[in-house]
């Protein structure tokens, strides 16, 4: 008994409980012997518990029957008529009875069971060639293990011992264990899915790949594994010998990584084999040598000089070079890379092929260097800059150019005024530059760009670009536009103008196309309260670049234009009192002659006095109007005056 309760470090409760039946006494006998039996004294959570008596018949010696009490619940104070209880927590038990025989005291009697937890069982498999399993169980709960091989056979077996099992095929198997108590009851089970091999196979290589190079660098391998088979790596330093480094337990089928660091990966050459093997000691044939490379690259003046250290043993089949990532290409070692510009970085990553195919991937098996970079040295004038382009944006002028594809040190910016000399103006590291100290409505201005690459090169200084300036002369009925030439559109020259109609905010209302003219008198709408101009520039070529010039509006106040004399003699000249205006609404006029009357009233500017009332000619006087009328932006004015009509 302390062997069960030091195995499963459960607490003994002993429940005592005193229930006195106080009867009346017949005679004096002996008192009753308490006795119980149990459906099992050993029971896997949830136990039921059924206790049946086997105490002394009260009526076989002329008493009443006794009554019996059982504490099944683990309380002291907590005695039952009930003669069964379900256990669900593991533990020790111990099960009381107490008889009353109505004459002597209370008798007790009780015996111990055990209710035992059911966990999940362990074990493990491993695969040996001729499609033969050995199972080993590592659990050590259970008295005992029901093994179920998955073909129909079934053995029972002991915690720590291997059982070796051969199959009759390949086809894969789900082995399960079951925990068994003896005597008891029968626990959870688990199981493992096997697919037996009748024999090894070489490792299948995928690919080795240094991640990095340095004297404490790191390379990876992959290979592709199955289950229930041993993989020893082997390793060499440039000409030594093997030596296994790591053993792989497959677990699962699959690409299997492996890294390594704190390798001298710049200055030796590391090579590995990979050895199958099962459990019982059987080995494969090794598997092709995959060994790492070392890349250097060295930046000359005008190309790249480009070294690969591979090693003596294995040969690779041959070579590629993967330039700043792109597609790898056949090359042979050491390389020049001629195809280079100043300043600008240069990535390699060589690899090196092996004849062998994966059988996983089916394509061939290969090494790969780690990528090294440098950036390349030109002793060169660089290139010149292309699609010079200048246009005017938020009142300043913005100077763009093409990127000259090499690492820029500075840009030097050069302006001229109204076609005077050119002078640096500013220096920037990158394109656009915005020139915010243009006075871009009233001077007219060139550019011109040089720029210093990262290997100290001066290139040429680039062609001209102007952009546009517009000028607009206000007139009374129309407004005339002039504007300078643009100039740029290297590729293919310049399409043609555009006047541009905006609104408050600049966006294009409407447009006119100027052709490659230079100027164009606009006539206003009369009903507006301003006009907002631009001119757009549009390549001929695939530039693919707007230039836009200055913006410039012109505000329009009211303009009323009244005689003040007329002489309505009917021959053919000034014989109306006509009122002439534009850029105003609502117009009334009313005439009074000098005591007041009103002599003309209309509400239309063409309805002009023809010097009448009610149809007969009116003396010659002095007569006074009132001219009321409305500017486009609702704002109301009035005009008096004299009129001198004379015939």
């Amino acid at each position: 008994m302390n062997c069960l309760i030091n195995k499963y470090k459960t607490t003994v409760f002993w429940l005592s409980l005193m229930c006195s039946v106080y009867l009346v006494p017949v005679q004096a006998q002996p008192p009753y012997s308490a006795c119980f039996t149990v459906n099992a004294s050993r029971g896997c959570a949830p136990f039921t518990l059924r206790v049946t008596s086997c105490s002394q018949s009260g009526p076989a010696v002329g008493l009443a029957k006794p009554i019996y009490y059982y504490d099944v619940v683990n309380a002291p104070t907590s005695f039952t008529n009930d003669t069964f209880k379900v256990y669900t927590t593991p533990g020790i038990y111990t099960v009381r009875q107490a008889v009353n025989d109505g004459v002597s005291s209370t008798v007790y009697t009780s015996q111990t069971i055990e209710v035992l937890a059911t966990p999940v069982p362990n074990f493990t498999i491993e695969g040996c060639q001729g499609n033969t399993v050995r199972v080993r169980i590592t659990d050590t709960y259970y008295d005992q293990y029901r093994l179920d091989y998955g073909d129909g056979t079934i053995v029972t077996v002991l915690s720590g011992d291997y059982t070796t099992y051969t199959y009759s095929n390949s086809t894969p198997k789900t082995i399960t264990v079951t925990g068994e108590f003896v005597p008891g009851c029968t626990g959870q089970s688990s199981s493992k899915v096997f697919t037996p091999f009748s024999g090894l196979v070489s490792a299948d290589w995928i690919d080795l790949k240094v991640i990095s190079q340095s004297t404490s660098g790191s390379i990876e391998l992959r290979f592709y594994t199955f289950p229930h088979m041993k993989y020893q790596i082997e390793q060499k330093i440039n000409n030594g010998s093997y030596y296994a480094i790591a053993t792989i337990d497959a677990t699962s089928q699959g690409v299997y990584t492996h890294l390594m660091n704190g390798l001298n990966t710049s200055t030796n050459i590391y090579t590995y084999r990979i050895l199958c093997m099962d459990a019982c000691g059987n080995v494969s044939s090794y598997s092709p040598q995959l060994s790492s490379m070392i890349l250097n690259a060295i930046a000359n003046n005008s190309f790249n000089f480009i070294t690969l250290n591979a090693g003596i043993s294995p040969v690779f089949s041959w070579y590629e070079l993967s330039v700043n990532s792109s597609v790898p290409v056949v090359t042979t070692f050491p390389k020049s890379d001629n195809n280079v510009l100043c300043g600008k970085e240069y990535c390699y990553v060589a690899i090196g092929k092996l004849s062998n195919l994966s059988a996983h991937t089916g394509t061939n098996i290969f090494a790969k260097s780690a990528m090294i970079c440098t950036t390349a040295i030109v002793r060169n004038t660089p290139p010149d800059l292309a699609n010079i382009n200048s246009t005017i944006e938020n009142n300043t002028v913005k100077i763009t150019a093409d990127a000259p594809g090499v690492g820029v040190s500075e840009y030097s910016i050069m302006r001229s005024e109204n076609n005077i000399t050119y002078k640096n103006i500013s220096t920037t590291s990158s394109l656009p530059f915005t020139d915010a100290s243009a006075s871009v409505n009233t001077t007219s201005y060139c550019y011109k760009i040089q720029y210093e690459d990262n290997c100290d090169n001066l290139s040429n200084i680039s062609s001209v670009t102007c952009p546009i300036l517009l000028t607009v002369i206000e007139g009374r009925d129309l407004n005339k536009l002039s504007w300078t030439s643009y100039v740029g559109y290297n590729s293919g020259g310049l399409k043609k103008y555009v006047l541009e109609y905006l609104d408050e905010n600049n966006n294009v209302i409407s447009s006119r196309d100027m052709s490659l003219n230079l100027s164009y008198d606009d006539i206003p709408d009369p009903s507006v309260t301003y006009s907002i101009y631009r001119i757009k520039a549009e390549p001929n070529g695939n530039e693919n670049l707007i230039s836009y010039s200055n913006v410039v509006r012109i505000n329009y106040n009211a303009e009323i234009y009244i005689p003040n004399i007329f002489t309505p003699n009917d021959d053919g000249h000034n014989d109306l009192f006509a009122i002439k205006g534009k850029y105003f609404k609502d117009f009334s006029i009313t005439i009074f002659n000098k005591w007041g009357e009103v002599v003309f009233l209309s509400e239309d500017i063409n309805h002009s006095w023809d010097g009448t009332y009610k149809g007969k000619p009116v003396v010659c006087d002095t007569y006074t109007y009132i001219v009321t009328a409305k500017d486009n932006n609702g704002k109301q004015f009035t005009e008096k005056g004299l009129v001198h009509l004379m015939r």
